[in-house]
Protein backbone atom coordinates (compact mmCIF):
# COMPACT_ATOMS: atom_id res chain seq x y z
CA UNK A 1 0.00 0.00 0.00
CA UNK A 2 1.39 3.62 -0.83
CA UNK A 3 2.17 5.62 2.06
CA UNK A 4 -0.15 8.59 2.55
CA UNK A 5 0.49 11.73 0.79
CA UNK A 6 2.08 14.44 2.85
CA UNK A 7 -0.32 17.40 3.81
CA UNK A 8 0.51 20.31 2.61
CA UNK A 9 0.68 23.70 5.03
CA UNK A 10 -0.51 26.12 2.16
CA UNK A 11 -3.71 24.68 1.70
CA UNK A 12 -4.24 22.59 5.29
CA UNK A 13 -3.84 22.58 8.79
CA UNK A 14 -0.99 20.28 9.59
CA UNK A 15 -0.26 18.75 13.19
CA UNK A 16 3.34 17.59 13.76
CA UNK A 17 2.96 13.84 15.05
CA UNK A 18 4.50 13.47 18.96
CA UNK A 19 7.57 12.57 18.60
CA UNK A 20 8.99 11.25 22.16
CA UNK A 21 12.51 12.13 22.87
CA UNK A 22 15.61 10.30 24.83
CA UNK A 23 17.97 13.38 24.64
CA UNK A 24 18.21 16.95 24.74
CA UNK A 25 19.83 16.99 21.24
CA UNK A 26 16.79 15.16 20.04
CA UNK A 27 14.47 17.48 21.38
CA UNK A 28 16.13 20.55 20.08
CA UNK A 29 17.63 19.66 16.97
CA UNK A 30 14.28 20.97 14.92
CA UNK A 31 15.15 24.71 15.77
CA UNK A 32 12.91 27.38 14.25
CA UNK A 33 11.25 27.90 10.54
CA UNK A 34 13.73 30.07 7.87
CA UNK A 35 10.22 31.46 6.92
CA UNK A 36 9.16 32.68 10.48
CA UNK A 37 9.22 35.17 13.13
CA UNK A 38 12.67 34.92 14.22
CA UNK A 39 14.27 35.23 10.83
CA UNK A 40 12.07 38.13 10.15
CA UNK A 41 13.55 39.87 13.29
CA UNK A 42 16.81 38.91 12.46
CA UNK A 43 16.86 40.89 9.90
CA UNK A 44 16.55 43.89 11.44
CA UNK A 45 18.64 43.25 13.96
CA UNK A 46 21.56 42.01 12.12
CA UNK A 47 21.64 41.18 8.61
CA UNK A 48 24.45 38.82 8.86
CA UNK A 49 22.94 37.42 11.47
CA UNK A 50 20.04 36.71 8.67
CA UNK A 51 22.85 35.42 6.39
CA UNK A 52 23.66 32.64 8.98
CA UNK A 53 20.26 31.99 9.82
CA UNK A 54 19.97 31.02 6.14
CA UNK A 55 22.97 29.44 5.61
CA UNK A 56 22.27 27.05 8.83
CA UNK A 57 25.14 27.98 10.86
CA UNK A 58 24.58 27.19 14.04
CA UNK A 59 21.13 25.80 15.74
CA UNK A 60 20.56 28.25 18.50
CA UNK A 61 18.54 25.79 20.29
CA UNK A 62 20.93 22.73 19.99
CA UNK A 63 24.52 24.83 20.70
CA UNK A 64 23.37 26.99 23.43
CA UNK A 65 21.42 24.29 26.16
CA UNK A 66 22.68 24.74 29.10
CA UNK A 67 23.44 28.46 31.08
CA UNK A 68 27.54 29.69 31.45
CA UNK A 69 27.89 27.57 34.48
CA UNK A 70 26.04 24.19 33.13
CA UNK A 71 24.09 23.10 35.92
CA UNK A 72 21.08 24.17 34.73
CA UNK A 73 19.22 24.54 31.27
CA UNK A 74 19.29 27.58 29.45
CA UNK A 75 16.00 29.66 29.14
CA UNK A 76 15.26 28.66 25.50
CA UNK A 77 15.87 25.14 25.99
CA UNK A 78 13.78 25.11 29.07
CA UNK A 79 11.00 26.51 26.92
CA UNK A 80 11.82 24.11 24.51
CA UNK A 81 11.14 21.34 26.89
CA UNK A 82 8.16 23.20 28.23
CA UNK A 83 6.18 22.70 24.93
CA UNK A 84 6.97 19.53 24.57
CA UNK A 85 6.08 18.68 27.60
CA UNK A 86 2.61 20.46 26.73
CA UNK A 87 2.72 18.60 23.53
CA UNK A 88 2.80 14.98 24.87
CA UNK A 89 0.26 16.12 27.84
CA UNK A 90 -2.22 17.04 24.82
CA UNK A 91 -2.36 14.17 23.40
CA UNK A 92 -4.60 12.94 25.86
CA UNK A 93 -1.57 11.80 28.41
CA UNK A 94 -1.89 11.31 32.06
CA UNK A 95 0.26 13.33 34.31
CA UNK A 96 2.08 10.26 34.94
CA UNK A 97 2.50 9.68 31.51
CA UNK A 98 4.20 13.31 30.88
CA UNK A 99 6.63 12.84 33.26
CA UNK A 100 8.32 9.75 32.08
CA UNK A 101 8.83 11.80 28.86
CA UNK A 102 10.53 13.89 30.98
CA UNK A 103 12.25 11.40 33.09
CA UNK A 104 13.29 9.89 29.42
CA UNK A 105 15.43 12.38 28.57
CA UNK A 106 18.76 12.07 30.11
CA UNK A 107 20.71 14.56 29.65
CA UNK A 108 18.65 17.25 31.83
CA UNK A 109 20.38 18.80 34.76
CA UNK A 110 19.36 17.79 37.89
CA UNK A 111 18.16 21.10 38.89
CA UNK A 112 15.97 22.06 35.93
CA UNK A 113 14.41 18.54 36.07
CA UNK A 114 13.33 19.16 39.29
CA UNK A 115 12.07 22.42 38.80
CA UNK A 116 10.63 21.48 35.47
CA UNK A 117 8.32 18.37 37.10
CA UNK A 118 7.50 20.82 39.97
CA UNK A 119 6.09 23.26 37.27
CA UNK A 120 4.15 20.91 35.50
CA UNK A 121 2.77 19.15 38.30
CA UNK A 122 1.38 22.53 39.44
CA UNK A 123 0.28 23.68 35.71
CA UNK A 124 -1.53 20.24 36.04
CA UNK A 125 -3.30 21.03 39.17
CA UNK A 126 -3.81 24.59 38.01
CA UNK A 127 -5.35 23.71 34.56
CA UNK A 128 -6.89 19.88 35.69
CA UNK A 129 -9.28 19.93 32.30
CA UNK A 130 -9.26 20.91 28.77
CA UNK A 131 -12.16 23.54 28.58
CA UNK A 132 -11.81 23.72 24.69
CA UNK A 133 -11.71 21.80 21.51
CA UNK A 134 -8.46 21.43 19.87
CA UNK A 135 -7.91 22.07 16.04
CA UNK A 136 -4.28 21.10 15.99
CA UNK A 137 -1.42 20.82 18.49
CA UNK A 138 2.05 21.77 17.57
CA UNK A 139 1.10 22.53 13.57
CA UNK A 140 2.24 24.58 10.59
CA UNK A 141 0.86 26.47 8.16
CA UNK A 142 2.28 28.76 5.39
CA UNK A 143 0.87 32.02 3.48
CA UNK A 144 1.84 33.85 0.66
CA UNK A 145 3.71 37.51 1.38
CA UNK A 146 1.85 40.21 -0.04
CA UNK A 147 5.11 41.27 -1.88
CA UNK A 148 3.38 42.14 -5.48
CA UNK A 149 5.74 40.14 -7.00
CA UNK A 150 8.50 37.32 -7.86
CA UNK A 151 11.59 38.11 -5.42
CA UNK A 152 15.09 37.23 -5.95
CA UNK A 153 16.43 34.39 -3.84
CA UNK A 154 19.72 32.34 -3.29
CA UNK A 155 19.51 28.64 -2.34
CA UNK A 156 22.00 28.14 0.05
CA UNK A 157 22.68 24.90 -1.02
CA UNK A 158 23.33 25.11 -4.44
CA UNK A 159 24.43 28.90 -4.17
CA UNK A 160 22.27 29.41 -7.66
CA UNK A 161 19.65 32.69 -7.12
CA UNK A 162 16.40 32.86 -8.89
CA UNK A 163 12.90 34.95 -8.74
CA UNK A 164 10.30 33.07 -6.71
CA UNK A 165 7.50 33.21 -4.55
CA UNK A 166 7.83 33.81 -0.67
CA UNK A 167 6.20 33.18 2.23
CA UNK A 168 5.94 33.39 6.04
CA UNK A 169 5.14 30.41 7.77
CA UNK A 170 3.86 29.57 11.41
CA UNK A 171 4.09 26.93 14.07
CA UNK A 172 1.31 27.02 16.29
CA UNK A 173 1.82 25.62 19.83
CA UNK A 174 -2.40 24.84 19.90
CA UNK A 175 -4.95 26.10 17.96
CA UNK A 176 -8.68 25.83 19.53
CA UNK A 177 -12.17 26.40 19.82
CA UNK A 178 -12.64 28.40 22.73
CA UNK A 179 -14.96 27.15 25.22
CA UNK A 180 -18.59 27.15 24.75
CA UNK A 181 -18.67 28.58 21.30
CA UNK A 182 -18.83 27.33 18.32
CA UNK A 183 -16.34 29.67 15.92
CA UNK A 184 -14.10 31.00 18.04
CA UNK A 185 -11.18 30.45 17.14
CA UNK A 186 -8.09 31.05 19.52
CA UNK A 187 -3.99 30.66 19.16
CA UNK A 188 -2.90 29.24 22.40
CA UNK A 189 1.48 30.34 23.45
CA UNK A 190 3.21 28.52 25.89
CA UNK A 191 5.80 30.75 27.53
CA UNK A 192 7.87 30.44 30.16
CA UNK A 193 8.97 33.24 32.47
CA UNK A 194 10.77 34.16 35.22
CA UNK A 195 8.95 36.88 36.49
CA UNK A 196 6.09 38.64 35.46
CA UNK A 197 5.10 42.58 35.18
CA UNK A 198 2.94 44.69 33.65
CA UNK A 199 5.65 45.35 30.90
CA UNK A 200 5.73 41.81 30.03
CA UNK A 201 2.16 42.21 29.06
CA UNK A 202 2.60 45.10 27.36
CA UNK A 203 5.76 43.37 25.47
CA UNK A 204 3.77 40.55 24.08
CA UNK A 205 0.86 42.57 22.86
CA UNK A 206 2.76 44.21 20.14
CA UNK A 207 5.14 41.75 19.19
CA UNK A 208 5.21 40.55 15.80
CA UNK A 209 5.27 36.59 16.83
CA UNK A 210 1.79 37.03 18.29
CA UNK A 211 0.31 39.63 15.34
CA UNK A 212 1.80 37.13 13.29
CA UNK A 213 -0.52 34.45 14.10
CA UNK A 214 -3.49 36.14 13.91
CA UNK A 215 -2.06 37.71 10.12
CA UNK A 216 -1.11 34.11 8.85
CA UNK A 217 -4.41 32.35 10.01
CA UNK A 218 -6.41 34.64 8.61
CA UNK A 219 -5.28 35.01 4.89
CA UNK A 220 -4.73 30.62 4.94
CA UNK A 221 -7.86 27.96 3.81
CA UNK A 222 -8.29 27.06 7.41
CA UNK A 223 -9.75 30.27 8.32
CA UNK A 224 -12.30 30.24 5.62
CA UNK A 225 -13.22 26.23 7.25
CA UNK A 226 -13.02 27.52 10.85
CA UNK A 227 -13.29 31.47 11.00
CA UNK A 228 -10.65 33.90 11.48
CA UNK A 229 -8.50 34.24 14.34
CA UNK A 230 -10.73 35.65 17.61
CA UNK A 231 -7.86 36.12 19.99
CA UNK A 232 -3.96 34.72 20.78
CA UNK A 233 -4.01 33.34 24.57
CA UNK A 234 -1.14 34.20 26.30
CA UNK A 235 -0.53 30.75 28.54
CA UNK A 236 2.39 31.96 30.87
CA UNK A 237 4.45 29.27 33.16
CA UNK A 238 6.32 31.47 35.65
CA UNK A 239 9.21 29.54 37.30
CA UNK A 240 8.97 31.10 40.78
CA UNK A 241 9.27 29.09 43.67
CA UNK A 242 6.22 29.14 43.68
CA UNK A 243 5.08 28.47 40.26
CA UNK A 244 2.39 31.35 39.36
CA UNK A 245 0.30 30.73 35.61
CA UNK A 246 -1.27 33.36 34.04
CA UNK A 247 -3.74 33.08 30.53
CA UNK A 248 -3.96 36.29 29.00
CA UNK A 249 -6.05 36.94 25.69
CA UNK A 250 -4.63 39.64 23.51
CA UNK A 251 -7.36 40.71 20.80
CA UNK A 252 -4.82 41.86 17.63
CA UNK A 253 -6.39 44.86 15.76
CA UNK A 254 -6.45 45.97 12.35
CA UNK A 255 -4.11 48.42 12.79
CA UNK A 256 -1.52 45.84 14.19
CA UNK A 257 -2.36 43.72 10.96
CA UNK A 258 -1.76 46.11 8.63
CA UNK A 259 1.40 47.41 10.07
CA UNK A 260 2.51 43.30 9.95
CA UNK A 261 2.07 43.32 6.36
CA UNK A 262 4.73 46.13 6.02
CA UNK A 263 6.95 45.35 8.41
CA UNK A 264 7.08 41.63 6.25
CA UNK A 265 7.74 43.15 2.88
CA UNK A 266 10.02 45.34 4.50
CA UNK A 267 12.02 42.02 5.53
CA UNK A 268 11.74 40.83 2.07
CA UNK A 269 12.95 43.55 0.31
CA UNK A 270 16.17 43.94 2.83
CA UNK A 271 17.00 40.02 2.12
CA UNK A 272 16.53 40.54 -1.29
CA UNK A 273 19.22 43.86 -1.71
CA UNK A 274 21.77 41.62 1.03
CA UNK A 275 21.53 38.94 -2.33
CA UNK A 276 22.06 40.63 -4.76
CA UNK A 277 24.43 42.87 -3.53
CA UNK A 278 26.83 40.50 -1.68
CA UNK A 279 25.41 36.63 -2.48
CA UNK A 280 25.71 34.54 0.60
CA UNK A 281 29.62 33.85 0.43
CA UNK A 282 30.38 37.43 1.65
CA UNK A 283 29.27 38.93 4.93
CA UNK A 284 26.25 41.51 4.83
CA UNK A 285 28.43 44.31 6.57
CA UNK A 286 25.72 45.53 9.37
CA UNK A 287 26.51 44.45 12.57
CA UNK A 288 25.66 46.17 15.52
CA UNK A 289 23.74 43.53 18.33
CA UNK A 290 26.29 41.00 19.14
CA UNK A 291 25.23 41.45 22.92
CA UNK A 292 21.79 41.77 24.73
CA UNK A 293 21.04 42.70 28.04
CA UNK A 294 21.56 39.02 29.29
CA UNK A 295 24.16 37.07 26.67
CA UNK A 296 26.02 37.55 23.02
CA UNK A 297 24.79 36.91 19.81
CA UNK A 298 25.01 32.73 19.23
CA UNK A 299 26.24 33.34 15.97
CA UNK A 300 29.27 35.50 17.08
CA UNK A 301 32.08 32.50 16.75
CA UNK A 302 30.97 32.23 13.22
CA UNK A 303 30.62 35.78 12.23
CA UNK A 304 33.18 37.48 10.43
CA UNK A 305 33.33 40.58 12.56
CA UNK A 306 34.18 38.95 15.80
CA UNK A 307 36.89 40.36 17.82
CA UNK A 308 36.80 38.07 20.39
CA UNK A 309 40.04 35.85 20.11
CA UNK A 310 41.89 39.82 19.58
CA UNK A 311 40.21 40.55 22.45
CA UNK A 312 41.37 38.18 24.72
CA UNK A 313 44.33 37.78 23.52
CA UNK A 314 45.26 41.81 24.65
CA UNK A 315 43.32 41.26 27.88
CA UNK A 316 45.69 38.61 28.79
Amino acid sequence: MPSPRPKDPLVELVSQPLVLHKSLAGLLAGGSSGEGWHQTMASWTCPEKMRQRILGTVNIYKEQPFDYDGTSLSPLAFGSLWHYLLEVQAHKKTKEQVLHALNSIQDIPDQSRQKMETLFLAYAQRYPKTTWKALGVECKIRVPIPVGRKVWRIDPKTGKGRFTEVFYSVRYDKVVIAPGSHKLVQAIEHKTASRMSPSTLSEWRMSGQVIGQKWAWDRHPASTRYGPIYQVVMDFAVKTQEPAFIREPLVIGKAQTFAFTQSLIDWVLTREHFEKAYGLDRPWPRTWACTDRYSSCPFVDSCHYDNSAALSKRVA
